[in-house]
């Protein structure tokens, strides 16, 4: 028997709505977010496609480490790929797929609370982008929850063995199902309900041990490695700030536009944020006073899971960035505050004008996502991870396969995006999916010492050269190849080949038929860079950023070039001429009062292609303007 007295036929249109509103959130999530592949997704899907090639569950054949905590998601990506699917169209379709089986999930669970406008709210919410889910696209984050929020909805029907399974695919998605499930065998203890605890833990068992055993015999641990790696990076007094803070900002994701941050971060301004904040923590509060009230004590103990997973992050912090983590806690405080909201209305917005205006709303609302979706594309399209897989990690990548510099060992920070796009071997800097982390946050500030024996090449995105290791390659946005001397001499032709072939054929424009401007990398916020003889404040909430600008292939028809760019209060600048992707002039790294206007003897090049390249690597409030190139008069 459901909680209230709604009419049956009202609930059956209910659900036919929350069914369309979660599929249409889906499908138009699909045609908007398909190319922003989150940068840990592509770790999974490594996984996945070895597993699917024959491999194992393995991130690079022959080496057994759990690198990605979400097996579940892989082996449910390696079915179709196994079959011949293309891996990032699988990605995309199963997030999506994920998607529309989240917002059922909590629909559902709502209506199965007696709430069935709230129930269509929910899938509403996910359709619109709130929960930040879609920043994480290609994650396990919205199949972990929805799988969470269908284990509630079979224990309310006392489903238990269909619970049990549900809930042992979320643990074998993420481990923090493991904490919900003690909830709720912690409220059917107390409520006596043996039988439910013993039919729905053991299906759970037949589920979760045996992927235990293989990993404990597979790979020494069933612990992921990105488990530790990300551990106590913060401390958990800034965890537990960061959180809440961050809470309407996670939520309301989409909506940062109208009511962002006026110093120009991405965020809310602080009292609305905190204004928001506090609305939502009363609304949350309520609806578990409520269930408490009504009797939905197997209900309650879903927020009180989110409790023991919040209070095992606060504990080891995996750090503010890692807003994946909390992204289901804050799903299942939406679902409170919705559930506290609609008790709190209850018999006032009743009978079939109401019900009429509910369905007319979602309606809208599905329709309204269109434009909110492409707002919110719109800033990730323009965010650092986006922008250096789109334009940096392509061009090592098509580096490393063409001159089969791929056959070695790269270390790098990002392995996922590498990996997958060049096929080679890395090694991981922050320990997610190599056996040993080599660094730690003390040895990764400093460049030049510490690096492994078997690291071929190291990838960096900063300015420093390592020591023992020589300058091969720099693409966009201050990423530089650097190679052992060994690894240079063997691939010497292949790497002058590459460059003579990416020279060839391209359009030269001479530097006397005027002036030629350079251009950054990329542009838009958070990180604006405004067009020649223009400062633009860098985002406060940037910590740091890597910028290049260049001009196109220039024809040095001229023994002297002139070079106007301004930078104010950056970490480190650098002007440089690049011959055939050869730095073979640079000034020296410079800082704050670098003079606007340079002179260069470029005589020893002259009838050459080249390109003026400017790096600046800046931290939050610095100021950049990068000019034009043009013969010396």
């Amino acid at each position: 028997m459901h909680a209230d007295s709604t009419p049956p036929h009202a609930l059956v249109s209910s659900r036919t709505m929350l069914v369309l509103v979660a599929l249409a959130g889906a499908i138009i999530s699909y045609f908007t977010f398909a190319d922003f592949l989150f940068e840990d997704s592509y770790i999974t899907l490594r996984y996945a496609t070895n597993l699917a090639s024959g491999q194992g569950l393995v991130f690079q054949s022959g080496e057994a480490v759990l690198g990605t905590s979400a097996p579940f998601w892989a082996m449910f990506l390696a079915l179709p790929l196994s079959l011949g699917a293309q891996p990032e169209v699988v990605l995309d379709v199963a997030f999506c797929f994920s998607l529309a089986a989240l917002g059922y999930a909590g629909g559902r669970l709502l209506q199965r609370l007696g709430s069935p406008g709230a129930g269509v709210a929910f899938a509403l919410a996910v359709a619109l982008g709130v929960g930040r889910l879609h920043a994480y696209w290609g994650m396990e984050t919205p199949l972990f929850t929805a799988l969470l929020l269908g284990a509630w909805c079979w224990a309310l029907d006392r489903r238990y063995v269909l619970s049990g399974l549900c809930l042992g695919l979320a643990c074998l998605t993420r481990y923090e199902g493991y904490a919900f499930g003690a909830a709720m065998a912690i409220v059917l203890a107390s409520r006596g309900s043996w039988s439910a605890i013993r039919s729905g833990g053991l299906a759970l068992a037949g589920v979760t041990l045996p992927w235990l055993g293989v990993a404990w015999h597979y790979y020494g641990n069933p612990i992921p490695l990105p488990a530790g790696a990300k551990a106590g990076h913060v401390s958990p007094l800034r965890y537990f700030e960061r959180s809440y803070l961050d809470l309407p900002h996670d939520l309301f994701w989409p909506l940062t536009g109208p009511l962002a941050d006026p110093t120009g971060g991405a965020g809310y301004a602080y009292p609305v944020g905190l204004a928001l904040s506090v609305v939502l923590g009363i609304l949350g509060l309520l609806g578990v006073i409520y269930l408490i009230k009504s009797r939905q004590f197997l209900a309650a103990a879903l927020p009180l899971g989110g409790l023991f997973v919040f209070a095992v992050l606060i504990a080891f912090a995996p750090g503010p960035l890692c807003t994946w983590h909390r992204a289901p806690l804050h799903m299942i405080g939406l679902l409170c505050a919705l559930y506290g909201l609609a008790r709190l209305t209850r018999g006032k917005c009743a009978g079939p004008r109401w019900r009429s205006a509910g369905y007319a709303a979602a309606v809208l609302g599905v329709l309204a996502a269109i434009p909110i979706h492409r707002a919110a594309s719109f800033q990730l399209r323009n965010t650092f991870q986006y922008v250096g897989r789109e334009i940096a990690y392509p061009e090592i990548a098509d580096f490393l396969r063409q001159t089969r510099l791929n056959e070695t060992t790269v270390l790098t920070w990002e392995p996922g995006y590498l990996a997958f796009m060049s096929d080679a071997r890395v090694i991981d800097v922050a320990g997610l999916v190599t056996p040993a982390p080599t660094f730690t946050a003390a040895s990764t500030s400093r460049w030049d010492v510490g690096f492994p024996n078997e690291a071929d090449l190291v990838l960096l995105r900063a300015p420093f050269r390592p020591e023992g290791f020589q300058l091969i390659f720099e693409g966009s946005m201050g990423s530089w190849l650097f190679a052992r001397p060994r690894i240079v001499e063997r691939y010497a032709d292949a790497i002058e080949a590459y460059r003579s072939s990416n020279a060839e054929g391209a359009e030269v424009q001479p530097v006397t038929g005027g002036p030629v401007a350079l251009t950054p990398s990329y542009s838009g916020p958070p990180f604006v860079i405004g067009p020649p003889g223009t400062l633009t404040r860098i985002s406060p909430k940037q910590d740091m950023l890597a910028l290049t600008a260049e001009t196109p292939i220039l024809g040095l028809d001229t023994p002297t070039l002139e070079i106007e760019f301004q930078t104010k209060t950056p970490n480190y600048v650098q002007l440089q001429l690049v011959v055939r992707g050869e730095v073979v002039l640079a000034t020296k790294p410079g800082a704050e009062g670098e003079d606007p206007l340079l002179t260069w003897d470029v005589s020893p090049w002259r009838n050459r292609t080249a390109k003026v390249r400017v790096l600046a690597v800046a931290g939050s409030g610095a100021d950049a303007s990068f000019g034009v190139v043009r013969a010396a008069d």
